[in-house]
């Protein structure tokens, strides 16, 4: 397994940076229909599932996105366990300590998986890598930190989340199934399916945003060149301090491949009427861009006019007419894309 481990790595730096972009002219629809027929399959014999899901494609980006999206389709999140897990994972000061629990979790994750059809985040990777590997595609699961408004923000930050490595001729993607397969509705009780494409090969400067792992190789940003648009950092791989304190961001920052965003930090201070710049860089074109405001005491849609240089970079101000605090989420072609809090002094 140590050696096993260390070829891993050894691939993973000697690979070029790999995302989506690689395969923006796949056809995914043969092996999204073959995912759809294997539907309400037994995970008992992974083998067979492997086989029967793969067998009939021949390329290794069709045999892992059948693997995948049966995977998001197929399991449903299991609320009760996360929460368990939860009150485990506060309690660990180190990352051997996750480790450790981590893989006393998968026999029970694996009972609640064939018995109830329903899993956590390590769950949902474990069995993504074991079909994988069923099919002869080296996938790995990677432990880290997942941020969300609820979690990882501002704080210390807590080891809290599982997601997957896979390796497709001889380049290292990143992708979470978990996220991808859909929400848990706390109100109702229930889980909720809904298949986001966002997190299946995804860029790793996107990804990085919130999702970051406890041995940094597998980010796959530590061998970049630092960016090139004017910023703070110099390199594209963040500290874990600028992980936990910079802009949240949404599944719109993935389609639209938010690759820089400006301010880098979640918090930002102003003074009153003295305009805010935001600035993002993406290789989409947008027709819209708003911001939402929440301030002290209204809600706004504001529609502030914007540029895009010939390099993807995005720029709009806006001046804070009100004293106090105000979530401001940008909004692209009407979907949440990120958000900062803004003090207005």
């Amino acid at each position: 397994m140590k050696v096993l481990l260390v070829y891993l790595f050894v691939l993973v730096s000697a690979s070029l940076h790999a995302q989506l972009a690689d395969f923006r002219h796949a056809d995914f629809h043969r092996a999204d229909s073959i995912a759809d027929a294997y539907f309400g399959e037994p995970v008992t014999d992974l083998p067979e599932l492997s086989r029967k899901l793969t067998s009939t494609l021949s390329g290794e980006e069709e045999k892992f996105r059948a693997l995948y999206k049966w995977v998001c389709n197929n399991i449903e999140f299991d609320y009760e366990l996360f929460r368990i897990n939860r009150e485990k994972r506060d309690k660990f000061d180190s990352p051997e300590a996750l480790l450790a629990w981590n893989k006393k979790l998968t026999r029970v994750v694996y009972e609640h998986m064939v018995v109830e059809r329903k899993t956590i985040c390590t769950g949902y990777a474990w069995l993504v890598q074991q079909l994988a590997q069923h099919a002869g595609i080296a996938c790995v699961i990677v432990d880290g930190y997942g941020r969300n408004a609820t979690v990882n923000v501002r704080k210390s930050g807590k080891a809290n989340h599982s997601w997957n490595a896979v390796r497709l001729y001889g380049k290292w993607y990143v992708c979470d199934p978990t996220w991808a397969s859909g929400a848990y509705d706390a109100d109702r009780e229930v889980f909720v399916k809904n298949y986001d494409d966002s997190y299946f090969l995804a860029d790793p400067k996107v990804f990085i945003r919130n999702h970051y792992p406890l041995d940094t190789r597998w980010t796959l940003l530590e061998h970049e060149q630092p960016l090139s648009e004017a910023t703070a950092s110099n390199s594209s791989l963040p500290t874990f301090q600028q992980f936990l304190n910079g802009p949240l961001i949404y599944g719109s920052a993935y389609r639209n491949n938010i690759t820089q965003l400006f301010p880098e930090t979640f918090d930002i201070e102003t003074k009153r009427d003295e305009p805010v710049n935001f600035r993002f860089v993406s290789d989409q074109a947008m027709e819209r861009i708003e911001l939402s405001v929440y301030g002290p005491d209204k809600k706004e849609i504001i529609r502030p006019e914007f540029s895009k240089n010939n390099e993807g970079l995005y720029s709009l101000n806006h001046a804070f007419t009100q004293k106090g605090r105000h979530i401001v989420h940008v909004m692209l072609d009407s979907s949440y894309a990120f958000t900062y809090t803004v003090t207005v002094r």
